[in-house]
C-alpha cells in the first residue's frame, strides 16, 4: 500500500509537477492524434462502397436507399 505524503509540497514544486504532467499530457495526446487521421480515412474508405463490384441490382437498391441523400 502506497502511503501519500502528508506535508504539503511548496508552490515551486507544485508549479513544477503541474508542467511536468501538462508536458507528457500534450505528448501522450499528440502521440495518440499522430495517426488519428489517417485511421479515419481508412474508415472511411473501407465503409465506401465499390459501385464498380456491384450487380445493377444492387446498384438500384442502393440508390433507392439513399435517394433522400442525393435528391435536394
Amino acid at each position: 500500500m502506497v502511503k501519500l505524503n502528508p506535508e504539503p509540497i511548496s508552490d515551486e514544486d507544485a508549479a513544477k509537477l503541474k508542467a511536468e504532467f501538462a508536458a507528457e499530457d500534450q505528448a501522450m495526446a499528440e502521440a495518440a492524434l499522430a495517426d488519428y487521421l489517417p485511421m479515419l480515412q481508412r474508415e472511411d474508405q473501407a465503409m465506401k462502397p465499390n459501385f464498380e463490384q456491384m450487380t445493377d441490382a444492387e446498384l438500384k437498391a442502393c440508390a433507392i436507399a439513399h435517394r433522400d441523400e442525393i435528391e435536394p
